[in-house]
């Protein structure tokens, strides 16, 4: 994987397209600040709903007709905060919802209520602590007891937060008191939750910045819920500035070797901000040297990346949403064009987005691709854009080509199941050196020496990518 070459074609940076999604369709012009977006079926009537969580209430759109068609907004609960997390505490098998407050003058109240019928009528709210100014806050098995427990950055004071987390000491929702992590932490950027390991128990991976260069640390758990001490897996490097620090953290496959990588949004105040991929090479974990998908502006901010195969070629893309103030946002894509975590140019579906906020991805009109769903936070806008990409697994045949001789001193030849109409060829930087219609053989005798990869598309629309040795 190598840095994508961009096109400036915007006045940020972005090549300005939207051939893998359609325009915008309106779910909802009624989500006072919506930031958190649940797409699932929720009335389980076989088609995908989506269920959001807006300052003071959660709602959710039935999918009409299974076509993408939302009905208008139906309120699940009323609350005093935002900031959802859908969860079934009490081993019922519906979801209850998990948030926070703040309680005037200065405490925080961390909360839940329940789905008391199992169709979305909810009880009362269940206090589970009350106190220092919550950070962040996840969900998770800790102490594998087959119940959810609650990870929790509290902030103590501006140069101190603390780690902790509190049990599901009855699988019932009745939450013990703190269980503390870490005390010297600092910062309460992301924390994920994972058997990074695989060890069989669920890990702690988290980001902190205390006036140093930011670094990410792993807190093993020892299967019942105990910690150790912090180990190091990553820090930016304080000879390219001291103040880069790791804003989104996500833990994913994108060069499909079976290994978890990390994919790290780092930000900073004056330099470029950057997304960066960390290739796991072991399940120690170990990493390789970060790498750099994409650089962009300061004055943007990420507010959105999620991987998703948003064109069914069997890798992780990236679906991105990136504000700019109240003034300006966007929703955009980088598509890993080789499955070995090469990224194309990134592309803007829709800017006129304001303040972006969650961007995600499910199947909404029933055709076997991932459509993606976005929050427009001071627009109160929930929207989402049909994927017009290629043929959905359901339908599509299975195609087997190969490319000979590999390696090559010169002439490569294509043998496909199916006509290939259509082959690019990218260096290692994701530049296209070679483009052709309806080929027969490659002739890459004057070009450099190295790897390439090849990605070949059938008169039907499938795609695929090889990777090749010129010598």
């Amino acid at each position: 994987m190598r840095t994508a070459v961009l096109f400036i074609v915007s006045i940020f940076g972005f090549f300005v397209s939207n051939a893998q999604f359609g325009p915008e369709q309106i779910i909802s012009l009624n989500n006072n600040n919506a930031g958190n977006v649940l797409p699932m079926d929720w009335d389980n009537d076989g088609y995908v709903d989506v269920v959001s969580g807006a300052y003071g209430k959660v709602v959710w759109h039935k999918n009409m007709d299974g076509n993408g068609t939302f009905g208008q907004e139906q309120i699940i609960a009323n609350t005093n905060g935002g900031a959802y997390q859908f969860v079934d505490f009490d081993n019922d098998t519906d979801l209850d919802i998990l948030y926070g407050y703040v309680v005037p003058p200065s405490s925080y109240r961390i909360v839940w209520i329940e789905n008391e019928d199992g169709v979305g009528a909810y009880g009362p709210e269940q206090l589970i602590v009350e106190g220092e100014s919550t950070f962040n806050m996840r969900v998770a098995d800790l102490d594998n007891d087959s119940d959810e427990d609650i990870l929790v950055v509290h902030n103590l004071n501006s140069f101190q937060e603390e780690l902790v987390w509190y049990e599901n000491m009855d699988g019932q929702g009745t939450f013990s008191s703190e269980h503390y992590i870490a005390t010297d932490y600092f910062s309460g950027y992301p924390i994920i939750i994972d058997d990074i390991d695989e060890d069989g128990d669920n890990d702690i991976i988290a980001c902190t910045w205390d006036l140093l260069p930011g670094k990410i640390d792993l807190y093993r758990n020892d299967g019942a819920g105990d910690f150790g001490t912090a180990e190091n897996l990553f820090q930016f490097d304080s000879f390219v500035s001291d103040t880069y620090k790791a804003e989104k953290l996500i833990i994913t496959d994108l060069n499909n070797d079976g290994i978890k990588d990390l994919l790290i949004n780092a930000g900073h105040d004056e330099f470029l901000n950057r997304i960066i991929w960390l290739e796991g090479i072991d399940e120690s974990p170990t990493f390789n040297e970060s790498e750099i998908i994409y650089n962009y502006e300061t004055e943007l901010y990420l507010s959105s990346m999620e991987p998703h195969d948003i064109d069914n070629d069997g890798d992780q893309d990236l679906l991105l949403g990136f504000s700019m103030g109240n003034s300006y946002g966007n929703f955009s894509y980088m598509l890993n064009v080789d499955g070995f975590g090469s990224f194309g140019d990134i592309v803007i579906v829709d800017e006129t987005i304001v303040r972006t906020g969650e961007v995600t991805a499910a199947d909404l009109d029933h055709d076997n691709d991932l459509d993606a769903i976005v929050c427009s936070a001071f627009a109160q806008r929930l929207s989402w854009y049909e994927n017009m990409g290629n043929l959905g697994v359901g339908n599509a045949t299975m195609l087997t080509s190969t490319l000979y001789p590999n390696p090559t001193k010169g002439k490569l030849y294509i043998n496909s199941s199916e006509k290939v109409s259509f082959v690019t060829i990218l260096n290692t930087y994701g530049a296209i050196v070679y483009e052709e219609d309806n080929p027969v053989e490659i002739d890459l005798s004057t070009y450099p020496t190295g790897i390439y990869f090849v990605k070949l598309t059938t008169i039907s629309g499938q795609k695929t990518a090889k990777k090749i040795i010129k010598e």
